[in-house]
């Protein structure tokens, strides 16, 4: 992996530093489903005192339980009573560092960020005027849908959804398999190492991936999944460069390349039982589903089916032309 490939998937993806170069984490609007509002519905889904959630269909709000409809499918919902200012971001942020956000995940290379998990301890720590630490309701609505302060790493999005796609089961990333001494030929081998198993509600995560594979069959991914032969999950996201001002309308065309928007993309494969998830994140791609949806698409054939892109199999067809006109 290119050197600039590995620091870009170890800095954190955030709004607030520009000089990163990386965005925000969005809201991730459209379709069934969002990437931080996936893993707060399973926070809310696991049945606890202390939170309090609103189910939909008009029925009535009931104590530790969060009946998922409509809403789910938009990042514009109104959030659930309770889940409103200091006790609420407390609750959040604790389910959230469970899944491994805002913390280094151990993977092996050298300078990996640990991101930034919002918390009104971390907002303490973080500034030093007492109007600046106050932890504010409505910063707790922002980072509820992926605004605000939310800065975490493509690496900690991956461990993430992998940790979801295998029902709570999270395993440290690694780069290297093995190492073999160039004298010897002896190898050492490195398997692969349980960090924690995060307490999930099976029919929860259940409802999760459905509505993940809901994005590829007809959401936001449902043209770069066109006629896949194996179901998977997904979720596209467009991530901010720079703000905007108020009432002023995104215009790419009108943006210098470097300004514009990320393209990200996050999935897992195949639904009945996964066996590999990514995060793929293209800079100033735009839209989700336009730059980093077909990549994942592509990984996941050759991963599931050993295909090969278009483009790749004529290279290797002129490659064997050659040989045989040698």
């Amino acid at each position: 992996m290119p050197e600039r490939e590995v620091s870009a998937a170890l800095e954190p993806v955030h709004l607030a530093d520009q000089r990163l170069g990386l965005g925000r984490l969005p809201c991730f609007a459209g379709g069934p489903g969002s990437l931080d509002r996936l893993r707060q519905d399973l926070r809310l889904s696991s049945e606890v005192d202390t939170v309090e959630d609103t189910s939909v269909a008009n029925e009535e709000p009931r104590a530790g339980r969060l009946v998922l409809g409509p809403g789910f499918k938009s990042c514009g919902v109104e959030p659930p009573r309770g889940l409103v200012g200091a006790e609420g971001i407390g609750a959040i942020a604790g389910f959230m560092k469970q899944l491994g956000l805002g913390r280094p995940t151990g993977i092996d290379l050298h300078g990996e960020a640990a991101g930034v998990l919002p918390s009104p301890e971390w907002k303490m720590k973080r500034f030093r005027r007492p109007e600046q630490q106050r932890w504010y309701p409505g910063e707790t609505i922002s980072i509820g849908i992926g605004q605000g302060y939310n800065a975490y790493t493509p690496i900690q999005l991956a461990q993430g959804m992998a940790t979801v796609a295998a029902n709570g089961a999270m395993y440290r990333p690694r780069v290297v398999a093995h190492v073999e001494n160039a004298r010897t030929r002896e190898r050492q081998s490195f398997e692969p190492e349980l960090v924690q198993q995060v307490p999930l509600h099976k029919e929860y995560v259940e409802f999760v991936k459905r509505a993940m594979a809901g994005v590829n069959k007809e959401g936001t991914g449902a043209r770069a999944f066109a006629r896949a032969e194996y179901t998977s999950g997904g979720k596209t996201g467009t991530a901010q460069v720079i703000a905007m001002k108020q009432n002023e309308k995104y215009d790419e065309k009108k943006i210098d390349e470097r300004h514009r928007d990320h393209s990200l993309y996050i999935a897992f494969a195949p639904l009945e039982n996964p066996i590999i998830a990514m995060l793929v994140i293209v800079e100033n791609g735009g839209f989700g589903a336009r730059a980093a949806a077909p990549i994942a698409r592509t990984v996941l054939d050759y991963y599931l089916l050993g295909k090969l892109p278009a483009a790749l199999q004529a290279a290797e067809q002129e490659v064997d032309d050659d040989r045989e006109s040698d």
